[in-house]
């Protein structure tokens, strides 16, 4: 705001006293701050009711693999070496649930399970299951439960379409009969229990699982007896998402079907790790 300055009144011409009130200095004028109106701050958005809600997220994967595999005849074996052809490895198809980071669930099957009798060179394609477990988090640690496979086989942390292989090696997969002499792999594979595990998300983390399962076989529907097997594994993981692990599993089992079951107990350890640096991949190691 402009304020005029105070002009003096001017005298007569024969020289008479200047009045007072023309001779002294005009005050300034008072400027007094106005508040805004109580409509003009700024207005915030409602909170969104959803957000800090948990979320649910639901995704399907599934992939297909197939080799041509050629075995050279066996003269003195009747069934080793004279199916070669095309075979199917994988015809898997999954679903994987999420809810926020409380917990999750993966559930999967294939189609390509050779059922076959013990050296018998011609087999049949099945459905079976693959997965079917839930996690629930409790923090940096989770429990899991249901049909999964443990850290006891090192090549089971490779997924099998980031292989560099074909396949997995005999000690994990065992030999077919078309092959050889069936002999199955020395990994327990999957099976039915529960499992505490702390996963390393990043490089150069630690984790641990600590798991009891029944010790019947990948495809049994229960266990073999009223002694469940445990299995305790520990990993380093390594940039490019390689890994050091080494575990241990207990499994007092039995054998044989009735009048003649027989109980035994197997001890296992294994060892492995996978160096991935750039186009190079070293992994290698040891079930015994």
């Amino acid at each position: 705001m402009l304020v005029s300055p105070a002009i003096a009144e001017a005298q007569p011409e024969d020289g008479g006293a200047t009045s007072d009130s023309a001779a002294a200095p005009a005050e300034p004028a008072k400027v007094t701050a106005v508040e805004p109106p109580a409509d003009a701050a700024p207005k915030l958005p409602p909170p969104d009711p959803a957000k800090g809600k948990p979320v649910f997220e639901l995704g399907l994967y599934g992939f297909m693999r197939l080799q041509y595999i050629v075995v050279q005849n066996d003269p003195n074996v009747a069934f080793v070496g004279r199916d070669d052809g095309f075979e199917l490895q994988n015809a898997r198809v999954g679903v994987h649930g999420k809810l926020s980071d409380r917990a999750s669930f993966t559930f999967s099957i294939d189609g390509a399970v050779d059922e076959r009798a013990q050296n018998t060179p011609q087999g049949k394609l099945r459905l079976g299951m693959r997965d079917a477990f839930a996690d629930v988090s409790l923090g940096t640690v989770f429990v899991r439960g249901g049909y999964f496979q443990t850290w006891v086989d090192p090549q089971g942390l490779v997924p099998d379409i980031e292989r560099e292989f074909v396949d997995k090696p005999l000690e994990s997969r065992g030999m077919r009969s078309t092959e050889g002499w069936y002999t199955p792999g020395l990994p327990p594979g999957r099976s039915l229990g529960a499992a505490v595990r702390l996963e390393p998300k990043t490089a150069n983390r630690l984790g641990f699982e600590i798991a009891v399962q029944n010790g019947a076989d990948e495809f049994a529907s229960n266990n073999d007896n009223d002694k469940p097997a445990l299995s305790v594994a520990a990993m380093l993981s390594l940039p490019n998402n390689g890994f050091v692990v080494a575990a241990g599993r207990w499994n007092p089992r039995t054998v044989g079907d009735l009048p003649f079951r027989q109980d035994e107990t197997d001890l296992q350890g294994s060892v492995g790790a996978q160096l991935n640096t750039g186009a190079i991949s070293l992994g290698g190691g040891a079930i015994v």
